[in-house]
């Protein structure tokens, strides 16, 4: 019977260890990791630069006013669905896939999300690029959220989120 490789790092979760990269350029050695979790950004109203003037009592939400300040100009909380924003996560999902070992496991909470009454295929988007790598996909897991009600759209919400599972062969 094979025993499993172990990773040979421990966590000490008294004391984590931060490192802020981009994501699109990382670096981390080619196959540093036997798993990756992440959720990226989804394309929409959150990544507009709104701020809630003095007088106003509005309940939108965007990264910029919830921060309380710009996001550096490759994040991608400041991207729109759009070319721009499927160019950087190509890149980004290229720089996870060089990071994962073989066999790892990669997984991906993302969703679609609904402009002028279209639902818009993030998770679609995701899925396909994540394939066209080489991944090997394992699972969709839909789970049911409740969403942020507010805004033009308040009652045009896709009603759930997708963890997408994948392994590198």
């Amino acid at each position: 019977m094979q025993s499993r490789q172990r990773c040979s790092r421990r966590i000490d979760w008294q004391n984590p260890m931060w490192k802020f990269d981009d994501a699109a350029h990382l670096s981390f050695d080619d196959e540093t990791f036997d798993g990756i979790c992440t959720s990226p950004t989804y394309g929409n109203r959150l990544a507009d630069h709104w701020h809630r003037g003095e007088n106003e009592h509005s309940t939108r939400f965007s990264y910029f006013f919830n921060l309380g300040h710009n996001l550096h100009e490759g994040n991608t909380g400041v991207m729109h669905w759009g070319h721009k924003y499927r160019f950087k996560h190509e890149q980004i999902w290229k720089e996870q896939y060089r990071i994962l070992q073989p066999n790892g496991i990669l997984i991906c909470n993302i969703s679609d999300f609904i402009r002028s009454g279209l639902v818009i295929g993030v998770v679609e988007f995701h899925r396909n690029t994540l394939l066209a790598l080489g991944l090997k996909y394992i699972e969709d897991i839909a789970v049911p959220t409740k969403r942020l009600r507010f805004g033009q759209n308040n009652n045009a919400r896709v009603d759930h989120e997708h963890i997408l599972v994948f392994r590198k062969k």
